[in-house]
């Protein structure tokens, strides 16, 4: 048998190799404009089950994280309440109709709102608003059904959330609490927001959850629907912030462009949550990690 090369398959070769090449570099290039980012499987990584990539500090709860009551808060009554009324660290019993922005000023201490069928809103602004805090850990009482409800008017915060915090925000409790963002988030903090044993549903004009420093969902049960995105963390020189970590939980979020953008790594481990949006599933900065 003649294995000689012929000049006229040399020529055809020469020819098709450039074609090659061109489809190549496009597939490479549609799948990073496509995706965004490398889905790494567990398989992938044998760290995944603590999933290495988030420092302890951030997705670990602490012991005031995970406390769902208090026996010794204060109730709040609905008439002391508003930006003239503002809380300090403590914890707080609030049941009944609120109908004034519960605003925050507690500087470095830790707040802690008890929800015990609570329906909180604001003709004017946020219906939450934490100036400053430690950390605010909002809690739905056992049996409980809960309301926050920002109003669709702002006069005088140019931020737009139902809740609005400053410091970081934690929400737990085995109550159900639901938010409604009627100008823009449900939930908008500068700080982590976390969710531990929790049992929240938001809806949102705006993003629902918006976390500058990153997002922990541990053990529980979301339901979130937005016109925007679902679940947005910015973009930082610290490797550290901006990790979205769903861990356990169930669920589901619908948003009208992306359902969670991250602006560092995501990681969804564990439990059964559908995340669908109608620009894109996911967008991540860093990996993803399923």
């Amino acid at each position: 048998m003649n294995n000689k090369v012929t000049d006229d398959q040399k020529n055809i070769i020469k020819d098709i190799l450039p074609a090659f090449a061109i489809l190549a570099v496009l597939s490479l290039v549609g799948a990073i404009f496509v995706t965004g980012t490398k889905v790494y499987d567990k398989t992938d990584d044998p760290v995944m089950g603590s999933y290495s990539g988030a420092p302890v500090a951030f997705y670990d709860l602490s012991d005031a994280d995970r406390i769902e009551d208090d026996t010794e808060a204060v109730f709040l009554p609905p008439d002391e309440t508003g930006m003239d009324n503002a809380l300090k660290g403590g914890a707080y019993l609030l049941s009944g109709e609120y109908r004034e922005t519960i605003y925050i000023d507690a500087d470095d201490e830790i707040v802690h709102l008890l929800l015990d069928d609570a329906r909180i809103s604001s003709k004017d602004g946020p219906a939450v608003y934490v100036y400053s805090a430690a950390k605010v850990i909002i809690s739905a009482r056992d049996g409980s059904e809960n309301f926050i409800n920002d109003s669709p008017y702002y006069s005088t915060v140019s931020d737009h959330a139902a809740i609005l915090s400053k410091a970081g925000v934690t929400v737990n409790g085995k109550g159900e609490l639901k938010v409604r963002g009627n100008r823009g988030a449900g939930i908008a903090s500068d700080g982590v927001f976390r969710m531990y044993d929790a049992r929240l549903e938001v809806r949102s004009k705006g993003n629902c959850i918006s976390a500058d420093d990153g997002v922990l969902i541990r053990d529980s049960s979301l339901n979130i629907q937005s016109e925007k995105s679902g679940i947005v963390t910015g973009e930082h020189r610290d490797e550290n912030k901006g990790i979205v970590y769903i861990l356990s939980s169930s669920g589901s979020i619908t948003a009208g462009n992306t359902g969670i953008i991250s602006g560092n790594d995501l990681c969804i481990d564990g439990g059964n949550v559908n995340i669908k949006g109608i620009i894109a599933d996911t967008r991540v900065t860093g990996n993803e990690y399923r």
